[in-house]
């Protein structure tokens, strides 16, 4: 249950300083070791790559050929509220899937401070899950005790495993750079590299961005010191005020609601999953006031056209989709 991102795998996750607690926690879930902990709880600032880590191990177990569930706090909370309107034999069915998996991943915890109902779900989700042998896993932006959950549910949350994602180090964020350069077979000059590597950013999210540009920059043949530092400058802007680093964390949310990557939004790609990812993602940019033409530029160089196609059939996306509302509005 759940769309899971194929393309964040444990391969494509860099092990640092940071996160190797959380990494190692969540590998032995699904390697042959006769010692596991759970629930496992992986917490920290937005963009630090915690959904990364959560999908790359819903995969890995579905692989191995486990039952997975794999929901955000807001799936989880939608689906249980639908349930519940359809009467007692739809609570019944909920409550069936969830509780018989094997590995339960609930992302974004902190989304259900104060919902005392669904909390209370959510407990006796977990209880069935692990007393019939399997395994959870959570993230959130802050510890369990610090969300506001029922006493019982933070108690069960840190009986397991409590780790933290913090942000990378100058030698990791340079290996970073040059893994995801590779990827995009481009081979960035060494001071570009260095450049990158030395900003002080608060998340892997600005990191991959600030890669991003230079990768666009270097296949333009237009990389050089002025243009790169230009670059960098608006990311280290926008991390600390609003505007176009949120749109870009809204874009990676639409991606991850259905399946998909932010490449793949920018892409050439024409699959059914891709597009209609597309389409959500240029009618919640026309929400937030963005003309047809930055749209256009924001998914990959589009015409005006395609944009105003596009935002027509997303927005009705957006209005058949409670969840998605509050993914773009959140």
């Amino acid at each position: 249950m759940g769309n899971v991102n194929a393309a964040y795998t444990f391969g494509r996750y860099l092990p640092a300083e940071g996160n190797l607690v959380a990494l190692e926690s969540c590998r032995a879930l699904v390697q042959s070791v006769d010692f596991r902990i759970s629930p496992v709880v992986v917490y920290g600032a937005p963009g630090m790559g915690k959904t990364h880590l959560l999908h790359a191990l819903a995969s890995e177990a579905a692989s191995g050929g486990r039952s997975v569930v794999c929901l955000s706090a807001e799936e989880f909370a939608t689906r249980y509220l639908c349930a519940i309107r359809r009467g007692n034999e739809s609570i019944a069915d909920f409550q069936q899937e969830l509780r018989s998996t094997q590995l339960l991943i609930i992302d974004d915890l902190q989304y259900l401070a104060g919902r005392k109902g669904t909390l209370e779900e959510l407990v006796h989700t977990m209880d069935a899950v692990i007393n019939a042998g399997g395994d959870v896993v959570v993230a959130s932006e802050v510890p369990p005790q610090e969300i506001g959950l029922l006493d019982r549910l933070s108690s069960r949350l840190r009986s397991g495993i409590v780790a933290r994602v913090s942000p990378f180090q100058i030698a990791e964020r340079r290996v970073f750079i040059e893994q995801l350069a590779r990827e995009h077979r481009v081979s960035l000059p060494g001071w570009a590299i260095e450049r990158m590597a030395g900003c002080e950013v608060p998340s892997v999210r600005v990191l991959q961005g600030a890669v991003h540009s230079a990768v666009r920059l270097q296949q333009n043949d237009t990389l050089d010191l002025r243009r790169l530092d230009a670059e960098l400058t608006v990311l280290s802007v926008s991390a600390s005020a609003p505007g176009a680093l949120e749109d870009r964390e809204m874009l990676d949310a639409v991606a991850a609601h259905f399946g998909v990557t932010f490449d793949d939004l920018i892409g050439r790609a024409r699959t059914q999953q891709v597009t209609t990812a597309r389409a959500a993602a240029a009618a919640a940019l026309r929400a937030r006031g963005r003309s047809l033409s930055v749209i256009g530029k924001t998914l990959g160089k589009r015409d005006r056209g395609t944009v105003r196609e596009l935002s027509a059939r997303g927005q009705r996306l957006l209005d058949e989709s409670e969840v998605l509302q509050r993914r773009v509005s959140g």
